[in-house]
């Protein structure tokens, strides 16, 4: 993950090593990619608190799900927006209630996050 201790350019981001998460009800484990909103939390365009992880928005391949999900499935392509922080990691456990499922239609194997777009 990318922890970010203070506001700045790239140079303030820091990488931090986390053991995966296992997710719990309601949650599930992702693979993911980041977009524009990365770099205005860094500079301080949107303040955030710090130290956190950097980023609210992401897209990824869904890993693992937690108890209680019926509606998303190992391997399927999510999108999420608005948080919580922490989106600057190639992997995080995230609450299902603000994920939605990327359609077939769209063919990328790593489509943008759904909000703000650089």
């Amino acid at each position: 993950m990318v922890r970010l201790n203070e506001r700045g350019g790239p140079e303030v981001l820091r990488v931090a090593y986390e053991e995966q998460q296992r997710p719990s009800r309601k949650e599930l484990w992702l693979d993911q990619a980041i977009n524009y909103l990365d770099a205005i939390h860094r500079n301080g365009a949107v303040a955030i608190a710090s130290p956190s992880g950097p980023c609210l928005e992401g897209t990824g391949i869904v890993r693992e799900v937690g108890k209680g999900m019926a509606n998303v499935a190992a391997g399927e392509r999510v999108t999420y927006a608005l948080g919580p922080l922490g989106a600057s990691a190639v992997a995080r456990v995230y609450p299902t209630e603000r994920m939605e499922a990327i359609p077939d239609a769209i063919n990328s194997p790593r489509p943008q996050p759904r909000g703000s777009r650089g």
